[in-house]
């Protein structure tokens, strides 16, 4: 469960794009998320373009009755390059959960385009139920949360979210896949201040390698995304995502000052 929940977390990261004449922006954004309208987690995420460099500090935890039970934790770290078409180039990808007593964490590093386990904890290449994941099958990949941003990044180039992404997370190799679904009306709630028209995305998540068979029945594998535009050429992030689990629905919104 606590899997899953940092997955669509992370997929409601803010989107940050701009050109190097500029290039010194940082960002801040909140995301609440609630199964079935049930709080379930919060997170922020910190969000710096500097130079020809990116980097981002994801903080994620369950929250309501939920966190009680749960009692669950998640903090990431992105660094990598961007050049100067905003394509980002991840150097260095870092992510540790704790969950009551229990911790874990996952140390990447980039050579040669090609994401290299610096440490891990539970360690998959000790995991009999993986497969073993090939330097070609993990060339060219990016970090889930690298990954998500330049969903945006396509999003603010070509006003369009239609994007394949090829995605390595140190366990698992999956394209996420996007399809624009053109404008939609989200009306006025508690976390939307106003009626608004924002672009509306189909997610999938298409499987490759390294899934355990107890993730192949658990893991979601579409849901839908939409996203509104903060700056100009610059900003965009989702401000609402809707997946079905097999635990029920879960829906996240991310908090907007207009």
């Amino acid at each position: 469960m606590r899997n899953i929940v940092s997955i669509l977390l992370i997929l409601n990261l803010g989107f940050m794009t701009s050109d190097l004449c500029s290039r010194d922006i940082l960002k801040e954004v909140h995301t609440y998320a609630y199964l079935n309208g049930i709080k379930l987690a919060k997170s922020k995420t910190q969000i710096h373009f500097y130079e020809d460099e990116y980097k981002i500090n994801f903080e994620a935890k369950s929250s309501g009755a939920v966190g009680l039970i749960l009692s669950w934790q998640q903090v990431a770290l992105v660094r990598g390059l961007s050049n100067l078409n905003n394509l980002l180039s991840p150097r260095e990808y870092y992510s540790k959960d704790k969950r009551k007593k229990k911790i874990g964490h996952m140390h990447l590093k980039y050579k040669n385009k090609i994401p290299k386990i610096i440490s891990a904890k539970p360690d998959p290449r000790d995991d009999t139920r993986r497969n073993i994941i090939s330097d070609n099958v993990r060339y060219e990949t990016l970090d889930p949360i690298s990954a998500i941003i330049s969903i945006g990044i396509n999003l603010n180039k070509d006003k369009s979210c239609n994007k394949i992404i090829p995605v390595f997370d140190g366990k698992r190799r999956y394209d996420i896949i996007t399809k624009d679904l053109g404008n939609d009306k989200i009306t006025y709630s508690k976390f939307i201040n106003k009626n608004s028209i924002l672009k509306k995305c189909r997610l999938e998540v298409k499987r490759i390698n390294g899934y355990t068979k107890k993730e192949l029945k658990k893991f979601p594998r579409e849901g839908f995304i939409w996203f509104d535009q903060l700056i100009e050429n610059i900003l965009y992030y989702p401000i609402k995502i809707q997946i079905k689990t097999r635990f029920g629905d879960f829906t996240s919104y991310t908090i907007k000052n207009y």
